[in-house]
């Protein structure tokens, strides 16, 4: 091995093989009077033989001068050692290896030079699979050496990405092929691995498995109200927000919604079905929906059965808390319906907080216990640890800060409908405010949430 520090040495060598190269050439050009260039080297046929071959430093399957700089290479210490450089089977790499390869490109020197078999590949079969928890798979592992004949190796079997087991792991005696079952256990990505324990040469098979059990993305949203949802919904242009979003992101929310029950349930395109789910009552006031999600009722039946992402909103008149006693009964209803909730983690559930009150239909105390009750609902009192709960805020979307005014908490004067009379129902600005903002909060939750 000529060192790298012998500079001028490397450049001689290579010098020396520019012209070994030319007068090789000559040779084969003038060699018992005849020009068999031609004949030497574009008369060779290409090889076909798998894998690479001694002094094929590319891989293409024949000699060349760039196979031979790439042996000098190593000879002079810019390249690593390979056992394919060795091409005269010497026990080391010089010069003569680059020499040997092009007296091939030459057609002084039949091609391929005979190569010792040597372990190349591990074939794995199959490549890779589709599994689901609870399936086996027998994965076979091949060993092929640079011709692509059989040749023993000793196999060591390890699973990657904790989705599954083989046995056993260990390595084993020299075989020509290893066969093992891989049992899937956890959904995920993973690999199962065959390594000879001699060289470290491996094959792998790619593994998919999944839950045959487990719910996909939470697509389907029912959103339950009165009249102030209704004005959410069409001039909030709720619909049209959810179609933007699948549109932009690839999603397919489908978005239903149901009213009073008189006018009952409607379908993705806007459209009244004729079928209603008779919410009991017909009320949606806090104690109504304390009756609809605590009792065991068709209402609730048929909702959970069609629906994933469920929003439901009690009307603005549920702002009027006109003392303490009737704060405390919200937070007690509402606690019992969060244990139902609890029991359904394949459902995501967004309760909305009130609509604020005209400010000619309430009173500073009201008012007050409306905002503290819009706080206790997003509050991580209410929220933590319940993960398919998420808090949709209409109240401090409408309502005026609580800013100490006469006016503070109640629905903002931009939003009224008159200014003349107590009209509780947001103004269409107060509703294009909404409206897009929810069905925005409503799919960013789906999509977060993974039951």
């Amino acid at each position: 091995m000529i060192p790298l520090s012998a500079g001028g040495h490397a450049f001689r060598v290579i010098a020396t093989l520019i012209v070994l190269t030319g007068m090789l050439a000559l040779v084969g050009c003038h060699s018992s009077g005849e020009d068999t260039a031609a004949t030497g080297i574009e008369g060779r046929s290409v090889s076909t033989l798998q894998g690479p071959l001694l002094g094929d430093m590319d891989g293409d399957g024949n000699p060349g001068v760039g196979d031979a700089i790439a042996i000098l290479r190593i000879v002079v210490g810019l390249a690593e050692y390979s056992a394919f450089a060795d091409v005269d089977q010497s026990g080391d790499v010089g010069v003569n290896d680059a020499i040997l390869v092009l007296r091939c490109v030459v057609g002084l020197f039949p091609w391929p030079v005979d190569s010792p078999a040597q372990l190349w590949t591990i074939e794995m079969t199959p490549t890779e699979a589709d599994l689901e928890i609870g399936d086996t798979q027998e994965i076979t592992a091949t060993g092929r050496d640079q011709h692509g004949e059989q040749i023993e190796f000793s196999p060591n079997w390890e699973v990657t990405g904790d989705i599954g087991t083989i046995d056993p792991a260990a390595a084993t005696a020299q075989v020509l092929e290893s066969t093992y079952v891989f049992t899937a256990t956890a959904a995920g990505e993973g690999t199962v691995r065959c390594t000879d324990g001699t060289t470290q040469i491996a094959g792998q098979t790619t593994i998919s498995v999944t839950d045959p059990n487990a719910q996909g993305p939470l697509r389907n949203i029912f959103f339950l109200h009165h009249s102030t949802g209704n004005g959410f919904i069409e001039e909030g242009d709720m619909r049209g927000t959810i179609d933007a979003i699948n549109g932009a992101n690839g999603t397919d929310f489908v978005f239903w919604d149901h009213g009073y029950n008189g006018e009952g349930l409607r379908n993705p395109f806007g459209i009244w079905t004729g079928d209603s789910y008779d919410i009991p009552n017909d009320n949606t006031d806090p104690d109504g929906l304390h009756e609809l999600w605590t009792t065991d009722n068709d209402a609730r039946r048929e909702i959970m059965a069609n629906h994933q992402v469920i929003v439901f909103k009690s009307c603005f008149p549920a702002s009027a808390i006109g003392d303490e006693d009737q704060l405390n009964q919200y937070r007690t209803w509402f606690l019992a319906m969060r244990d139902y909730f609890d029991q359904h983690p394949e459902k995501l559930f967004i309760p909305c907080t009130t609509p604020p009150l005209h400010r000619m239909e309430t009173n500073a105390d009201d008012a007050d216990r409306a905002r503290r009750w819009s706080e206790y609902l997003t509050s991580n009192e209410y929220l933590a640890g319940h993960p398919n709960i998420v808090v949709y805020d209409i109240f401090n979307m409408l309502a005026r800060a609580d800013d100490g005014s006469a006016t503070a908490n109640m629905l903002r004067y931009e939003y009224e409908q008159t200014h003349e009379w107590a009209e509780s129902h947001p103004n269409l600005a107060g509703n294009q405010a909404v409206g897009p903002d929810m069905a925005n909060f409503i799919c960013e939750a789906a999509v977060s949430y993974t039951p």
